[in-house]
């Protein structure tokens, strides 16, 4: 499904997504992995946030088209 272009993982964003980061397995630091969860966490929140703006412009997009 993904792969990875010459410059990222697709032509919008040189990073890789959230998900396709290497997880944190076997942290030995408790507080480490929170933080790092948390992180984690706000990463997410921020890219559905973007998704959710681009579907609400989409629909905008088609209702404008539609009239």
């Amino acid at each position: 499904m993904w792969r990875y272009w010459g410059r990222g993982w697709c032509p919008r964003h040189s990073w890789p997504p959230a998900w396709a980061r290497c997880p944190p397995y076997y942290r030995e630091d408790v507080e480490e992995e929170i933080r790092y969860l948390e992180y984690l966490k706000k990463d997410l929140e921020r890219e559905i946030e973007e998704i959710s703006k681009r579907v609400v412009e989409l629909k905008k997009m088609l209702e404008e088209k539609r009239q």
